[in-house]
C-alpha cells in the first residue's frame, strides 16, 4: 500500500488550471496518506476491512493520477475538460468517504477519530478555472 504524501510543494506551482481544486485534493490525499499506515497496523482482517482498505488505496492512486494530469496537461485541454475533472474529483471524494466510513467501524476508537477527520472536505473548493497565476 502506498502511504507517501503527495505534498503541496511538488505540485502547487505546476497546476495550471483548477488550482484550488487540485490544492484541496492534494491536502485530502496527504491527510489520508498520513493515516493509512495506522489503519494497516490496526489490521482490520475481516473481509469488509480488507475491501475498504483496497478501495481506499485505489482511490488514493486515482487522486494522484488526477493531480498529475492537472499538472502535465495544457491549460486549454484542462479548460475544455474542466467539468469532467470536477466530476472525477467529486467521485473520488465520495469513494474516500465511503471507504473511510467503513474503516471507522473496524478500527480502535482513537484511530476511528483520526479516520473521520479527512472526511471534512469543503465541496466549495471544487471551483472551476482557478489559476495559480494572475
Amino acid at each position: 500500500m502506498t502511504g507517501g504524501k503527495v505534498g503541496l510543494d511538488s505540485y502547487s506551482c505546476a497546476a495550471k488550471v483548477h488550482h484550488a481544486m487540485c490544492k484541496e485534493l492534494i491536502k485530502l490525499v496527504d491527510r489520508i496518506s498520513e493515516i493509512v499506515l495506522s489503519i494497516e497496523s490496526a489490521q482490520p482482517r475481516c473481509r469488509e476491512g480488507i475491501e475498504a482498505l483496497c478501495s481506499l488505496s485505489l482511490a488514493l492512486e486515482k487522486a494522484k493520477l488526477i493531480i498529475q494530469h492537472c499538472t502535465e496537461s495544457s491549460k486549454l485541454y484542462l479548460a475544455i475538460t474542466g467539468d469532467a475533472i470536477k466530476l472525477r474529483c467529486e467521485r473520488l471524494q465520495n469513494a474516500f468517504g465511503q471507504s473511510l466510513t467503513q474503516i471507522q467501524s473496524l478500527v480502535p476508537l482513537l484511530l476511528a477519530a483520526r479516520v473521520s477527520r479527512p472526511l471534512l472536505f469543503p465541496p466549495s473548493s471544487w471551483e472551476m478555472g482557478s489559476r495559480t497565476s494572475p
